[in-house]
């Protein structure tokens, strides 16, 4: 069983949580991680949970245990999966004495006034002065003086280290006092009688003492109390009420209470509940409202209102009070991530401004309310007056007097690294690094959330200088300060060397400048290290108001896993600087391999506004390294924008058509409904009654393949022996127009119909004899590539092509290829083919008319907005990276939704694929707002199509396609001969076209594929084909390699020659650390890789030895051979996977001995 801590002082990475079983931890640090939806998968791995000392219920600790107890049982309820609680308790916590060292101190001196000390003194145990050694090392003053006289100090204000020590050399102790520190009370406050109940606890444990006695030291005005509660048994309150806002916003941040209903129902979980009705006036409830309102649900309620209008107030979520309902914002999620109280939100909406000095910044996070309780003392002005010369290079706003100002101090000695004496000191200085690093994240999510650009990064520099403990004004080099000395970085700063400097200086001038010759090579060495990346983007214009950016991120610094780890994160952010204003903004994780690899490729799209700015920056700063960041300039001087008017085709308030308008009554025998609706009554002209080519733009569900089957009716009526062409650009519409055509086209009008898909190639006869082919456009540009050889391809009549707005898409160029060839065609048997598109409503329908050969006439572009049912768009957006977390986040608010929406009518909810998970997303956010024009996409595609053209004779003059660059990347890759204008198909070439490959794929086979390529190397070459570019790696699939086993023989001779052994090694050549699991998804139950070695004569089938053999990375051992000569012809090894099929090796051992 794996067993690990999960504290402030020890951190686990996602890795190491999963791979544990049991994980010990405090309530605060596992209420931040099941707080965050992303984090929600480990929270769900949970059985049991243990809440030890469950009495701190009473502490002000109390709130954080009642509100784990409280999500996890609804979590329980939700789920329907059990979850144990076991809760365990003494009679109280322990804490550190007041006077700790004060008491450690009289003791030794009251053993030396009578002469016994040597009862302290432990110098002859036999590690005495290797455990001094390690004493000496410590910063703690007390615990290195008290050593040498056998006396130790333990309490909460000693770094971990010290107190770890302490522990292991304890021995025997004393307790005393009965007051303690707690800086979050801002000073010392007596013990309650839990603590004391607990204190005593530790005497006469069962498995150390038969008996026990504890003695109290106290004041004596303090002894009656103590005396009064050691008497009687103190109930256990609940302090929830006091931390109720924080936690309710913390369920709504999850998405497990979306409104007041939810909400009482929660709280009817905690421990507050149960006091409340058992106990009523404690928490300020009178005996008239209990009389009134028994199981007290109106105060429930009311509790709940109160909290959420306060919530309200401070933006972290919105309230509305007519549904009840809860909507979290960005300030409220933030707050929750980052452990930040209500009342520090209520500051920073105060105080946090667009523009802010350092001083001011450091002032607001002073103001937080998690340092509310420090104090100010007498004693510490002195030593506070001096940091603020040796260690504040800030202001100091109010100055050491002030409480603010000295929590500025402390904050700013942090990051300085500076020494404290005051024992109070260091216990505040302690404290308050604590938090500091979640308040300076929070702080930066405000801001970036805001947009603002300037504040944004001024705090991003400060979360980082808290992480490294280094000013934004120091050298950057100081973050190497393990391996750089201080006395170099100190040399690079005295003179003024900054990054940019230092790159382009030689080793030797670098030794110069610091007087130190062998610094230069160590200096220019760690600038390697420093992660340094360059940036490359174009832009290209979507619309008027819409830019898409392809940002090219090139790292330029030696990775190195003790300074980089395994991922270094940057935040991309995109700036119109002018106006202050962030319009882009994500984070960008960029791991080893891909650091050591090609450069990677982000696009994204930003919003642009008239006025334009002179430009917008895209910047790349590093998460975790000062002064690392790279910006790119996006001029808008010479931008071409497209036009700014959209045409769209009003739709005109006509008297719907009946469908006795066809004139034919088979025709209207296909339909169920009695008139045609506002848009099919209004393009029934010109698809019916004319031959123009249509272009209809109309929104989904408005009966725009009804209006296509117009057309096809025409071309029924006027050139019936003419075939229909139908492209759709899904599998799933293919067969959707399948089953809708044969009950109605096929069934009733006696046509025939073939589909055409990946899955489907009907034989030729059907082709020929097909009124209507249906077909993916994949699968007709191949087969219409050949259409001098294919009579069919010159019978069509009409090409629908539906949803052609994806024409700006991946699968565009094809759309496009289509179109061309069909015209072509047309132009070449001088036989019309007529064209409908179907599409969504567009930006630039003209554009696509033109291309399509669409008059006026037969433009037909309505707004989003015309539909034959009015539709009401609701949007609520949800933050996080990763598909299964936000899922998991969306339920309860879109089962909120649907209540307040659609409570009575049937309701369609659609999710992603996975794959499509971020992509969809923002294509619908861009395309509520406004229609997005269609571009072309042709132009990557060019050199496959205009290949395929060659080859099919339609192309056989450079004059016929006029792209000559074209011409000549296809003749370098072996895919065309030019002969001056000439152009004629090569081998490689006709192979491309038929087989519908890359002409850069052909070419990349014909240089590496020969006579003697292997299977291996072939499947390499395979894998390399520019087809499976697009393939992604998916969440959750695991492309775990297998194993590579190289088996190495050796023969012993043993007992003078009589009998040989076989001398075996195995060892991983692809060895994956950690990784023997076997990769077995479904097998019942966790496997190891396991081999067997079987030692057999293949010729005879005599089996002589048999061994199960598993390891991780190598393994030696040995196998005895026969001894008569005779069996040695034919005997061979097998090396037999016990897990993956394919993965046999055989060795022969007769031809190793011929080689010994």
């Amino acid at each position: 069983m794996t067993v690990r801590e999960l504290t402030g002082d020890m951190q686990l990475s996602k890795n190491e949580l999963e791979e544990t079983q049991m994980i010990v931890t405090t309530p605060e640090k596992w209420d931040v991680i099941t707080r965050k939806s992303s984090d929600m998968s480990l929270s769900m791995l949970v059985k049991l949970l243990i809440i030890d000392e469950v009495h701190l219920l009473n502490d002000d600790r109390g709130p954080v245990i009642e509100a784990l107890v409280a999500r996890t049982l609804r979590q329980v309820e939700s789920t329907q999966t059990m979850i144990r609680i076991a809760r365990l308790s003494g009679n109280g916590i322990r804490s550190f004495s007041k006077d700790t060292a004060k008491t450690a101190q009289k003791l030794v001196e009251l053993a030396r006034k009578f002469e016994g000390l040597e009862y302290f003194k432990n110098d002859e145990h036999p590690q005495f002065s290797l455990i001094q050694r390690e004493v000496m090392k410590s910063r703690n003053k007390d615990l290195v003086a008290l050593f040498e006289f056998g006396v130790g100090v333990h309490h909460a204000g000693m770094l971990r280290t010290d107190r770890g020590l302490t522990e292991r050399l304890f021995s025997d102790g004393l307790l005393k006092g009965t007051q303690l520190y707690d800086p979050k009370a801002g000073g010392w406050r007596d013990l309650g009688m839990l603590d004391v109940m607990q204190i005593f606890g530790r005497a006469g444990r069962p498995q150390f003492d038969k008996s026990g006695e504890g003695i109290i030291i106290t004041s004596h005005d303090k002894l009656a109390y103590y005396l009064r509660l050691l008497t009687s048994q103190l109930p256990i309150e609940s302090q929830f009420i006091s931390s109720l806002k924080d936690n309710l916003n913390a369920e709504v941040a999850l998405g497990t209470v979306t409104n007041v209903k939810e909400a009482c129902a929660w709280l009817g979980y905690t421990y507050l509940f149960i006091r409340m009705r058992l106990n009523p006036l404690v928490y300020g409830i009178g005996w008239d409202e209990v009389v009134a309102d028994p199981s007290l649900s109106l105060k429930q309620r009311a509790l709940i209102a109160d909290a959420a209008r306060a919530l309200d107030k401070a933006k972290m979520m919105r309230f509305d009070e007519k549904s009840g309902n809860f909507y979290c914002t960005e300030l409220g999620r933030i707050a929750s991530h980052f452990y930040i109280q209500y009342s520090s939100v209520e500051t920073y909406n105060e105080m946090l401004r667009r523009h802010m000095n350092e001083t001011e910044v450091i002032d607001m996070v002073a103001h937080s309310s998690e340092f509310e309780n420090i104090v100010v003392r007498d004693e510490e002005q002195n030593e506070l007056e001096t940091l603020v010369r040796s260690s504040c290079p800030l202001e100091v706003k109010g100055g050491p007097s002030n409480k603010h100002g000295k929590i500025s101090i402390l904050i700013q000695l942090y990051i300085s690294r500076g020494s404290i004496d005051t024992f109070s000191l260091v216990s505040d200085a302690a404290y308050i690094s604590a938090s500091l690093a979640r308040i300076m994240r929070a702080l930066f999510e405000i801001c970036l959330r805001k947009g603002w650009s300037e504040m944004s990064l001024f705090m991003l520099e400060y979360c980082k200088a808290v992480d490294r403990q280094v000013w934004p004004h120091q050298h950057p080099l100081r973050q190497f300060d393990r391996d750089l000395s201080a006395e170099i970085v100190r040399k690079l700063e005295e003179r003024g060397a900054d990054l940019d400097r230092l790159y382009e200086m030689q080793e030797k001038d670098i030794g110069a400048l610091i007087r130190y010759a062998p610094g230069g090579r160590l200096v220019k060495q760690y600038l390697g290290y420093f992660p340094w990346i360059q940036l490359s983007a174009t832009v290209s214009p979507i619309t008027r108001t819409v830019l898409k950016v392809d940002l090219v991120i090139t790292p330029d610094f030696i990775w190195k896993d003790r300074f980089h780890g395994t991922a270094q994160r940057w935040w991309i952010l995109v700036e119109d600087s002018e106006n202050d204003h962030i319009y882009h903004s994500e984070l960008f994780t960029l791991t080893k391999r891909m650091a050591k690899g090609e450069p990677q490729k982000l696009s994204f799209t930003v919003p642009i506004f008239e006025p334009h700015p002179p430009q917008y920056y895209i910047r790349a700063v590093s998460d975790s390294w000062l002064r690392a960041e790279a910006f790119y300039t996006i001029s808008f001087q010479n931008l071409a924008l497209p036009e700014a008017s959209t045409s769209h085709t009003e739709l005109l308030d006509l008297k719907p058509l009946p469908v006795t308008s066809l004139g034919n009554s088979i025709y209207e025998a296909l339909y169920k409904f009695s008139h045609f609706n506002p848009i099919q009554t209004q393009t029934f002209h010109v698809l019916y009654h004319t031959d123009n080519n249509v272009l209809l733009g109309a929104p989904t569900g408005s009966g725009k393949t009804i209006s296509a089957e117009l057309a096809m009716l025409r071309l029924f009526n006027t050139q019936p022996d003419m075939k229909v062409i139908y492209i759709a650009p899904l599998k799933a519409i293919v067969r959707e127009r399948m089953n809708d055509w044969k009950k109605r086209l096929v069934s009733q009008l006696g046509k025939k119909m073939v589909e055409m898909t990946g899955d489907y190639t009907p034989d030729l006869m059907a082709i020929l004899s097909a009124d209507i082919i249906i077909s993916t456009p994949e699968k007709w540009d191949g087969i219409s590539r050949n259409w001098h050889s294919r009579a069919y391809v010159k019978k069509v009549g009409l090409v629908i092509l539906d949803e052609i707005h994806l024409l700006g898409a991946d699968r565009g160029p094809i759309l496009e290829v289509i179109v061309s060839r069909m015209r072509y065609i047309s132009s070449q048997t001088e036989r019309e083919v007529r064209f409908v598109g179907l599409s969504t409503a567009l930006a630039n329908a003209g554009d696509l008319a033109d291309w399509l050969g669409v008059g006026e006439i037969g433009l037909f572009n309505f707004k989003p907005s015309v539909r034959p049912v009015p539709l009401e768009v609701h949007i609520q957006g949800y933050p996080g990276k990763f598909y299964c977390p936000r899922m998991n986040s969306m339920n309860k608010p879109a089962y909120a939704a649907i209540g307040t929406h659609s409570p009575t009518k049937p309701v369609l909810i659609f999710v992603s694929s996975r794959r499509q998970t971020r992509l969809t997303a923002l294509d619908l956010i861009q395309f509520l707002y406004e229609p997005f024009p269609v571009e072309s996409s042709l132009r990557e595609q060019l050199h496959n199509h205009i290949n395929a053209e060659i080859v099919s004779g339609t192309i056989c003059h450079k004059e016929d396609a006029l792209v000559q660059s074209t011409f000549e990347d296809l003749e370098d890759s072996g895919c065309i001969k030019m002969n001056e204008d000439n152009v004629e198909p090569t081998m490689l070439g006709s192979i491309a076209s038929q087989y519908y490959l890359g002409y850069m794929t052909v070419s990349m086979f014909g240089s590496n594929i020969g006579s003697d390529t292997s299977l291996e190397v072939f499947l390499h070459i395979l894998s390399a084909a520019s087809e499976y570019n697009e393939l992604p790696v998916r969440h959750n699939e695991d492309l775990q390699p297998f194993p590579r086993i190289e088996v190495k023989l050796k023969l012993q001779q043993k007992d003078s020659g009589k009998s040989r052994s076989l001398d075996i090694r195995l060892v991983k050549t692809n060895f994956r650390q950690n990784k023997s699991r076997a990769f077995t998804p479904r097998f019942p139950k966790v496997k190891n890789e396991a081999w067997w070695l079987v030692l057999g004569n293949t010729s005879t089938w005599e089996l002589y030895a048999l061994k199960r053999v598993s390891f991780s990375d190598h393994l030696v051992t040995h196998m005895e051979l026969p001894s008569t000569p005779n069996t040695l012809q034919g005997m061979k090894l097998t090396l037999i996977s016990d897990c993956y099929l394919g993965f046999e090796q055989e060795h022969s051992i007769s031809e190793l001995i011929q080689r010994q």
